[in-house]
């Protein structure tokens, strides 16, 4: 069996099995771009490299270990053998993968290299003979291979950013208290009038319920609005908030205030004291602060955020490192957290440089141009009210010039290594 015979073979199980991979676009002529068009999780690595060497198969396992494959014909297998040695030193589990026959003799040798053996036959990959390597822990270069694959797998799509334009994270339970009121779903109309006649008195339900779809409170069913059960729990939370009221300096309740009334006054008076005092959510109501923080931990991207947080040394970190940290674990989760529309192109010609380190002066401050203020205030306002940040964190502002070097982010090490613990 010829290698592009073991490579069709071993691409075709590998797509069953729910790998993610990429077959190396200059070997087997055309082949690689075939497999590409023919199988929905492969596709072509132009210049992922380990060392000076591009494997033959490089990606992602079903459980996100990164995976490299070494395939050969009925010869060369002892030079194939070296060249998934090589792998090793970025990747968690480097395998060789050829003819089942030609490979009962280096079985023992392989294995001792700490390779991993993918046996291939002419009905396919003989899954009883599979032997999956041990986890390398020891490899070097282990975080250049991952980032250039999170690259070549991100969708660099332009979207709406994950957190929506609006600075006050408590707005999300707005449209939880109206649909509760009236007891039925609305739509945006009917969420505009109720809320025009709210003592929270806002006249724009746009922002508030893109956050509360966000966090997950509630969901738009043919064309209108309903609670989720986290919307459901968020109101029972309110309710008992209600009984014991934050002592805030806004507010003011009559007896004659209706339950709904009373949330929202609650809402509106925790905000006006957020404007005039700058003071969080959290300093107010420790419960609505905690309940948010948990919802906002169910968006992808600020869960990797609190991972990298967690994984840094120390607590507190320069803005554009930070940017940095996310851009190059997950483009995507940049594009969604920071970047300004109409510069992804521009972005991902930054991430697609091979060469680029956390610590790159000039990837930092291109990040800064790329970034958005924008959209940099808004999220970061959030996450600083519900406590994923605290107060030695600079708030970027909407006019702010991003200069690197001026802004920081800090954290509560206990707080956000216990969220990242539930990743």
């Amino acid at each position: 069996m010829d290698e592009p015979e073991v490579i069709e073979h071993l691409a075709h199980y590998l797509d069953d099995q729910g790998y993610t991979f990429f077959v190396d676009s200059g070997a087997y002529g055309d082949l690689p771009y075939e497999l590409a068009e023919r199988l929905e999780n492969c596709g072509i690595n132009t210049g992922i490299r380990i060392g000076n060497r591009i494997p033959d198969i490089i990606g992602f396992t079903p459980s996100e270990d990164i995976f490299a494959v070494e395939a050969k014909g009925n010869d060369n297998l002892r030079k194939g053998i070296g060249q998934a040695a090589h792998y090793r030193q970025g990747v968690h589990k480097s395998y060789i993968s050829a003819d089942s026959s030609e490979l009962d003799e280096f079985d023992d040798t392989a294995l001792s290299c700490g390779l991993g053996i993918f046996p291939v036959e002419l009905s396919g990959v003989n899954e009883s003979q599979i032997e999956h390597p041990v986890e390398n822990i020891g490899a070097t270069k282990l975080n250049r291979t991952r980032r250039a694959l999170n690259v070549r797998t991100s969708r660099f799509e332009p979207h709406s950013a994950v957190i929506p334009s609006t600075t006050r994270p408590e707005n999300a339970l707005l449209p939880v208290i109206a649909i509760k009121q009236e007891n039925k779903q609305l739509s945006d109309d009917e969420l505009e009038e109720v809320y025009s006649e709210s003592p929270q008195g806002l006249s724009t339900v746009m922002h508030s319920v893109t956050l509360a779809r966000t966090l997950r409170l509630v969901t738009k069913v043919d064309g209108k609005y309903q609670l989720t059960d986290e919307g459901e729990m968020a109101y029972l939370l309110l309710s008992g908030i209600v009984d014991h009221p934050p002592d805030v300096k806004y507010l003011e309740m009559a007896d004659s205030d209706t339950l709904h009334e009373k949330m929202f006054k609650i809402l509106g008076a925790i905000k006006k004291s957020g404007q005039y005092q700058n003071t969080k959510l959290f300093s107010h109501s420790t419960e609505l602060a905690t309940f948010l923080r948990n919802q906002y931990m169910n968006i992808p991207d600020v869960r990797l955020l609190t991972y990298i947080l967690a994984s840094y040394r120390g607590n507190r970190v320069e803005l554009s490192k930070a940017m940095a940290l996310v851009a190059l674990e997950s483009p995507d989760a940049f594009l969604g957290l920071f970047c300004s529309s109409g510069k992804e192109d521009e972005f991902r010609e930054q991430v697609e440089d091979e060469n680029l380190s956390v610590d790159d002066s000039e990837f930092q401050e291109d990040l800064l141009e790329i970034a958005g203020s924008n959209a940099l205030y808004n999220f970061l306002y959030q996450i600083w009210n519900v406590e994923i940040l605290i107060d030695g964190t600079d708030p970027v502002h909407q006019d702010d010039e991003l200069i690197r070097g001026e802004f920081y982010w800090e954290w509560d090490s206990n707080i956000v290594s216990r969220l990242a613990s539930t990743i």
